[in-house]
């Protein structure tokens, strides 16, 4: 270990302000750094790269320290928030008030010199519209992350500014009250670390490296963020940042968790777009509800997706039809024009204005049926039993998941008159496999589907 990484066996004590602050939710805007009276342990990139370079005045005072806590910042805004390039937008008035108003420019303009080759900057700045983009050098972000222990005096200041610009602030909301208190009670079980993506030389991959052990640490170490996207409603918040196959292995007070999740998801959010009860939207529903809305599409577009596996299939069609800039001109946009013309009107109308327009749209409804509807009455419901969501899905105490996947399919009926079907996923089992099965019966293993008929059938 680098002589400048400093090691501690204390750990952090995270002050909850979320609890308490309601000066409101900001957008999603990277992780939260909180910490308490003991300090914060932070996994710092490029520590031991940057240790041999820097000058003596750099090492003096609590100046190392400082700069930890600007290199952690670009990280996480490298992993949230970053453009095309890699790029994200560092706001130097906000990260004054972390490290000092002095210091914040001092530092971005120091990692940046060619003697220290750190950090690459876009060099695009427009007053009160674009902050200065900055991003890590590629043979940087190849380095394993360092941990380094930041002193209570400074993360106490850093406790400060996470309270007040309300990165942990749930606000008013019942539901996302609720969601805050259960989001606290989170852990994670023992996992195979195999499932982390290997270290790389593509930059692309090793920030994903990155963004896992980041994730899982955060969650280690308490240090919770919690926001919403104020166009759609959606909440962003540790565990939502937590890759879908570590989900498996979460604990909430303590107890394994179900995942619950709608299948065909996105397109069962489109039946709401139908203006009325047509022959077409009737078997659009029929279609989405028996989970076969890409398998359709494929077929319809002359099967180009035959040799490549079901997520290829939807990362397409997502792409290609749904979320993409480039639409109206694929394979599998004239199959999807053919199969449903009334939905394909309906869509590139909503595109026409914005290709995002569509994105945002569904997103607002799913967050309207998952967050306003689903979380109150399951709450109400099943009192004192934990769960959060991830957007489209729910993790929820295992021996609970049939209530909750019953409860689901009756809110999504009373608010969009269709039926959904659902896929619980269990928790990892102790071989540290999951398996994907049916909720039809509590103990079957087949992949199998919830449906409305499992609910008649009494689960």
């Amino acid at each position: 270990m680098h002589p400048l990484v400093q090691e501690s066996n204390t750990c952090s004590t995270v002050r909850h302000y979320g609890a308490t602050h309601r000066e409101g939710m900001g957008r999603r805007d990277g992780v939260c750094l909180s910490s308490g009276i003991d300090g914060l342990m932070l996994d710092v990139p490029g520590l031991t790269i940057i240790g041999p370079r820097l000058p003596r005045n750099w090492r003096e005072g609590d100046h190392l320290d400082r700069l930890c806590i600007v290199l952690v910042t670009v990280l996480e805004g490298q992993i949230h928030r970053s453009d095309t390039d890699g790029f994200s937008p560092i706001s130097e008035r906000r990260l004054a008030e972390l490290v000092g108003r002095d210091f914040a420019s001092r530092a971005l303009h120091f990692l940046c010199e060619a003697t220290v080759g750190v950090l690459e900057c876009d060099g695009f700045y427009t007053p009160g519209t674009k902050c200065r983009g900055y991003r890590f050098r590629d043979d940087i972000l190849a380095h394993e992350l360092s941990p380094y222990w930041i002193p209570p005096k400074l993360a106490s200041s850093i406790s400060a500014f996470d309270a007040k610009h309300s990165r942990i602030g749930v606000g008013d909301k019942p539901c996302h009250q609720t969601l805050w208190r259960n989001l606290c009670g989170l852990t994670l079980g023992p996992f195979p670390t195999d499932l982390l993506p290997p270290r790389s030389s593509d930059p692309k991959i090793q920030l994903k490296h990155h963004a896992w052990q980041q994730a899982v640490a955060r969650i280690k170490n308490q240090r919770w963020h919690f926001a919403t996207d104020r166009r759609t409603g959606r909440i962003f918040n540790n565990f939502t940042s937590l890759s879908k196959l570590l989900r498996p292995y979460a604990l909430l007070d303590g107890k394994t968790c179900a995942e619950i999740d709608i299948r065909n998801s996105q397109p069962f959010f489109m039946t709401t777009l139908y203006p009325s009860r047509s022959n077409e939207a009737v078997r659009f529903a029929k279609v989405v509800s028996e989970g076969r809305f890409y398998e359709s599409l494929n077929a319809a577009s002359g099967n180009p997706f035959a040799d490549c596996d079901r997520l290829k299939l939807k990362e397409a069609i997502f792409t290609e039809i749904l979320f993409g800039r480039r639409w109206a001109t694929s394979r599998l946009w004239q199959g999807f024009l053919d199969l449903f013309p009334e939905m394909a009107r309906i869509v590139a109308t909503l595109k026409s204005r914005d290709y995002r327009s569509l994105a945002v749209e569904l997103q607002r409804r799913e967050a309207r049926l998952m967050i306003q509807t689903v979380v109150p009455r399951l709450s109400s419901s099943l009192p004192g039993v934990p769960f959060l969501t991830v957007h489209d899905s729910l993790a929820i105490d295992a021996r609970h998941a049939d209530q909750a996947a019953a409860l689901i399919i009756e809110c999504a009926q009373e608010q969009t008159g269709n039926t959904p079907s659902l896929r619980i996923t269990p928790p990892a089992t102790r071989s540290g496999s999951p398996h994907t099965h049916s909720a039809q019966s509590s103990s079957a293993c087949a992949s199998t589907v919830f449906t409305a008929s499992s609910c008649k059938s009494g689960g």
